[in-house]
């Protein structure tokens, strides 16, 4: 029995049509062109060779990373500021692999998917400027406000992660695998 779709999944779907996306679509249709000409390069950071997108795996870094900080701030506080700042400065680091492999792989998206994809780019955007503004107050010394921006970028990052599985599983995007039947067979 099929359930009416969450408002979350609505969110997304009504995100496929909303043309006022079309502006960050173009950007980033720059931006990937200007990046991407090569087709080798383009072929590895979509992760051809393996049969699927690397992006979902690059990804758990700054997730896991931010996360990690936010559970020392919570249990351990000021005396695991070292930690978080560590982890707050490996999320913002890692970001840009995640960024360069996840253009590659919605340049080649359809239409529906590259709306989506503009958002999610916001996001993760937004996700990475507070990021990286958790780092550098913590580096200074503020902890309170690296915890602050460090849950604000965690929760960007994460609604950009929801529209990312949306991508993933709703539009059945950026798999490279032959697809099986139930038996494992490839369908040709």
């Amino acid at each position: 029995m099929m359930r009416a779709p969450s408002r979350l999944t609505r969110w997304a779907q009504a995100l496929e049509t909303d043309s006022r996306l079309e502006p960050m679509v173009a950007l980033l249709q720059r931006v990937a062109s200007a990046t991407l000409s090569r087709p080798k390069v383009k072929a590895a950071l979509q992760g051809r060779a393996i049969g699927h997108a690397i992006h979902p795996a690059l990804v758990d870094l700054p997730l896991g990373s931010l996360t990690s900080a936010l559970l020392l701030d919570m249990v351990l506080g000021v005396r695991a500021a070292d930690a978080s700042q560590l982890l707050a400065a490996t999320a913002t680091a890692s970001l840009a692999p995640s960024v360069v492999t996840g253009l590659a792989e919605w340049v080649d998206a359809d239409a529906r998917t590259q709306r989506v994809g503009a958002a999610h780019a916001g996001l993760n955007v937004v996700g990475g400027v507070l990021a990286a503004g958790s780092w550098l107050a913590r580096r200074r010394g503020h902890f309170n406000g690296g915890v602050w921006l460090g849950s604000a970028a965690l929760t960007a990052l994460t609604v950009s992660a929801y529209l990312g599985g949306h991508m993933a599983l709703a539009r059945k995007y950026a798999t490279h695998d032959a697809q099986t039947d139930e038996g494992g067979r490839y369908l040709s």
